[in-house]
């Protein structure tokens, strides 16, 4: 169908843009792993997004959540885990974390609904193997463990190795 519109007087408002699933993992991780607190508004709780923000908070977090938003305040380090992390059915929530995990210096056991825990996870297995790091899966469950990595050290290392990048170009 073809509109045309003509004489139009100029309109003013505010548009919201639909929440996106793939940005919230993303932001409610990075809140997580920064040190301090973030606002993350236009949040849609669907169980991935609940499973990643019950990650962090078991890995390195205080989280508060509201209607559709969340306030993420990042420890500044790992907590010691009491129990395995549910996941969920969520592939991005168990993808996101397995290399969080493995940074934490325990092991970080990950449980999953359905078929989640049955789903490959070759990419990392062969990275994991590669450099000696634990880990097994089954269709119970997923255990990782790599070394302990200081979230101030990881965040300084990150940095420098950006503005490297940066400055070399």
């Amino acid at each position: 169908m073809l509109v045309t519109i003509q004489n139009a007087r100029s309109v003013g408002g505010t548009i919201t843009a639909p929440p996106s699933k793939s940005m919230a993992h993303r932001a409610v991780l990075c809140a997580a792993l920064a040190e301090g607190r973030s606002h993350i508004t236009n949040l849609e709780f669907s169980k991935d997004i609940s499973a990643t923000l019950g990650a962090a908070a078991q890995l390195c977090a205080r989280v508060r959540t509201g209607a559709d938003d969340a306030v993420v305040e990042g420890l500044g380090h790992f907590v010691p885990l009491a129990a395995p992390v549910d996941c969920c059915e969520s592939g991005s929530t168990l993808r996101f974390l397995i290399p969080i995990a493995s940074l934490t210096g325990q092991a970080v056991s990950f449980t999953g609904r359905g078929r989640l825990m049955e789903r490959p996870q070759s990419v990392y297995e062969a990275l994991y193997r590669e450099q000696g790091l634990r880990f097994e899966q089954s269709a119970a469950g997923l255990t990782v463990e790599g070394v302990r990595m200081d979230l101030r050290r990881l965040k300084t290392s990150t940095l420098r190795s950006k503005t490297k990048s940066s400055s070399s170009s």
